[in-house]
């Protein structure tokens, strides 16, 4: 089982790993994505369509504004 950083999209084997390995690429500290394993992975805001977690939260810029962020 791997587990997801909402705002960077690394996978981590542990969640305890996950919330104690430093900073986020994103800023902060990395968050626990509490979505599906398993893709698609829809942006909450315009609702684009992503393989990869990762994908989305490094694809640029969303037609809504901001950065694409995950619907948990």
């Amino acid at each position: 089982m791997a587990y997801f950083c909402k705002k960077c999209g690394q996978p981590f084997s542990d969640l305890y790993v996950l919330t104690h390995s430093g900073s986020c690429t994103k800023g902060g500290c990395h968050e626990p994505y509490a979505g599906h394993e398993t893709g698609p992975f829809h942006c909450k805001k315009c609702g684009q369509s992503f393989s990869d977690l990762y994908v989305l939260t490094h694809s640029g810029s969303c037609s809504k504004g901001g950065e694409h962020e995950p619907l948990d």
